[in-house]
């Protein structure tokens, strides 16, 4: 229950007669910190460092909401049983409504009553009963609760006004010790202020009550911040800046007249309204805040109106690339729609601005370009406007091609490989193609599309290496030269397009085995079985299949919680039709010693068709929303320098995430098995994993976009 709407903070009036001291057995003023005996009654033992000070103009003992500031006694010599009691305290509270003031009680079974505050306010041995409350927003402002019971009823008073009355005949109190600034054998501490607890043996009379609220008047400070705004041609709010212990004053201009568009909540302190459109004015105001048993305090009150709508607008810098159309746009501040018009300067090349202060560049620069215009805003009510100056930056998108090296089989027969490049912006790159260099016997160069294929009838290897010029067709973007190593091998293998980094490479053509890295063993029920599915061969996970690597020496990663680059990618496709659960668990990199995932992995819900990844032992982001009867190319990768992992389907980054979270623990890693397995290699998992998969690799670096994108084109997606 809140503090009662009829009482008006502290100004009680007092009863007749001092306090009163009949049955007083126990009495603490807690004027002095330090005191080691109370008035009245057992003597008190310090624990901690409360501080004595004053509050409100009321001498007083603060409480840090520790167990190092209360004060205790094991005994007070009070009586046993159902006999009347009242108990009173004064309180200031500081910190949040958990806590409790003042506890009377049996020692070894916390019987007994408390005062202060909880979720609803003060509580009695045998249950929570209606009682005092004294919310947060009372916070360091001082009341007075107090509590009886005769045995047959409890009541509750704050500030000399009974709030609560409670029938409760079966309260068996069992008076003890005394604990101020806490509950015994609780970890509830009082946060705040407390003065004068006082126990009586018995109830005291409603007089008697009234004089014990009355015994302090608190006499508290209001601070206010002055305040100085303007007003322009649209209604806005500004409110005094102020602190009133005793809650929100009633606020009066006593100096100063407003003008007809500006209104005044005497309630709230807020001023509201706008400019006159006759002329430019300044108003200066008094205004004085008034609260219960505080000091007036007042506030100087600067008001400019204007005539004209406000409009702000700052200097700004702009970045485009060169082939790539943008559109940026100029941000400002006004109370009403702003035209921009060019002052001054000239804009780059190809680059547009339009009334609405809305650059556009059509993405065909040819050169690198800094330019700066200063741009003038305007409204219907501001004919001057206000000026600013931005600076327009056209960066050249830089193609980037390293040096690379491309294999070819003459086991597989035609074969045609790309070179890999980037823009360095993430632009896209209408490129054409250059070569100068001598190809080996039966391999032919598309200066097109800068794919290189061979003819597959080499009968003795062969290694040329060429130079390759990656331009843009239309000279958007600067070139790019790298050294292209070409290499035709007649070796009998399956060819893995991209060699680089390639640490494991399962083909799944002929069975399970590893064409390159260490063996994988079959650590299920069940065997994978070797098969052939919409023309691909393949290997099927039935639910009982488990692939796994146990040597953990193979794998390179350094010896930090994080681990190194690494690159996992595979086809897989769900067999819908047989899935005995409600997910399937395909993947996982890392695993951190069985307390988290540690890695990541996709998560197949057929009620959903969604395929999600998971972040270091987390679900999250979905990445798939589509028909799942199909074979897709799935490609995931976890940096270690940052801990960043990103997600790819079919060539195309779906998501990516940051998390601190490391990859792995010393050098283990763990593929396709769910939590809690320190095997570092495993394909499918303890849960339900139903459906076939090929070409699986592992890297030990990063890929690049246009590499996942390659080997994502192994294969068509759809059958």
């Amino acid at each position: 229950m809140g503090i009662p709407t009829s009482f008006n903070r502290m100004g009680i009036s007092k009863g007749g007669g001092g306090i009163p001291t009949q049955g007083l057995v126990f009495y603490a003023s807690l004027k002095n910190a330090s005191a080691a005996t109370a008035e009245t009654g057992q003597s008190l033992t310090v624990q901690g460092t409360p501080q004595t000070t004053t509050v409100g103009s009321i001498e007083c003992v603060s409480f840090n909401g520790s167990s190092q500031s209360i004060y205790t006694t094991d005994t007070t010599g009070l009586s046993t049983g159902m006999f009347p009691f009242t108990m009173s305290v004064w309180i200031n509270n500081k910190g949040s409504a958990t806590h409790k003031a003042f506890f009377v009680g049996y020692a070894s079974l916390n019987q007994g009553i408390s005062m202060g505050r909880n979720q609803r306010g003060s509580w009695m041995y045998g249950g929570y009963l209606p009682d005092i409350f004294v919310g947060t927003a009372d916070n360091n402002i001082w009341h007075h609760m107090l509590e009886t019971y005769d045995g047959t009823q409890y009541k509750c008073y704050l500030d000399g006004v009974l709030v609560n009355t409670t029938s409760y005949s079966n309260l068996n109190v069992k008076y003890g010790g005394i604990y101020i600034g806490k509950v015994q054998n609780s970890t509830e501490y009082w946060n705040g202020c407390l003065a004068a607890a006082r126990f009586y043996n018995r109830v005291l009379t409603d007089d008697e009550i009234t004089t014990l609220a009355s015994e302090f008047t608190p006499h508290y400070t209001i601070t206010v911040n002055d305040l100085n705004f303007s007003l322009y041609q649209k209604n806005e709010t500004y409110s005094i800046s102020y602190n009133s212990p005793m809650g929100v004053p009633t606020f009066e201009i006593i100096e100063g007249t407003l003008p007809s568009t500006i209104s005044f909540n005497t309630s709230t302190g807020q001023f509201t309204g706008k400019g006159l459109t006759d002329a430019d004015h300044t108003y200066n105001l008094k205004v004085r805040l008034t609260a219960p048993n505080s000091d007036p305090a007042t506030c100087n009150v600067t008001i400019h109106t204007y005539k004209t709508a406000r409009i702000s607008l700052s200097n700004q810098t702009f970045n485009f690339i060169s082939n790539k159309v943008e559109t940026k746009t100029i941000s400002y501040i006004s109370d009403e729609t702003v035209y921009f018009t060019i002052e001054s300067g000239s804009l780059p090349y190809n680059m547009t601005m339009n009334s609405f202060g809305i650059f556009r560049a059509n993405g065909d620069n040819t050169s690198a370009e800094t330019t700066q215009v200063v741009v003038r805003a305007t409204s219907a009510n501001n004919q001057t406007g206000v000026t600013a100056t931005m600076t327009l930056n056209m960066q050249m998108n830089a193609i980037v091609c390293n040096n690379q090296t491309l294999k070819f089989y003459s086991a597989i027969g035609v074969k045609s490989k790309a070179v890999a490049y980037s823009g360095s912006l993430n632009a896209v790159i209408d490129a054409v193609f250059a070569m100068t260099g001598t190809l080996p016997t039966g391999v032919t160069f598309d200066a097109a599309t800068g794919t290189f294929t061979s003819d597959g009838t080499q009968t003795a290897d062969e290694t040329t290496s060429v130079s390759v010029t990656v331009s843009s067709a239309n000279g958007t973007s600067t070139s790019a030269t790298a050294t292209v190593m070409i290499e035709v091998l007649t070796e009998d293998v399956i060819d893995p397009i991209i060699e680089d980094g390639l640490t494991l490479f399962v083909p799944c053509e002929n069975g399970w085995s590893a064409q390159k890295g260490l063996a994988l063993n079959s650590v299920g029920t069940e065997e994978p079985t070797s098969t052939t599915n919409d023309g691909k061969k393949c290997i099927y996970f039935n639910g009982n299949t488990i692939l796994a690597n146990q040597d953990d020496s193979y794998w390179n990663l350094n010896s930090s919680n994080r681990g190194e680059a690494i690159t996992m990618c595979f086809w897989f496709k769900p067999d819908l039709t047989n899935i005995a659960s409600n997910e399937t668990f395909i993947c996982q990199i890392g695993n951190d010693n069985g307390y988290n995932d540690g890695g990541c992995g996709v998560l197949k819900k057929p009620d959903t068709n969604i395929i999600q990844q998971t972040e270091f032992g987390h679900w999250s982001n979905n990445i798939l929303t589509n028909d799942l009867s199909d074979w897709h190319f799935y490609a995931m990768h976890f940096n270690g320098s940052n801990g960043r992992l990103d997600t790819y389907v079919d060539g195309v980054k779906k998501n990516g995430n940051t998390r601190s979270y490391p990859i792995c623990k010393s050098r283990t890693v763990t593929i396709g098995k769910h939590l809690n397995t320190y095997n570092p290699l495993v394909f499918g998992t303890q849960r339900t994993n139903e459906g076939w998969y090929t070409r699986i690799r592992l890297y030990n670096r990063l890929l690049t976009d246009a590499e996942i994108s390659l080997l994502a084109s192994e294969f068509t997606p759809t059958t």
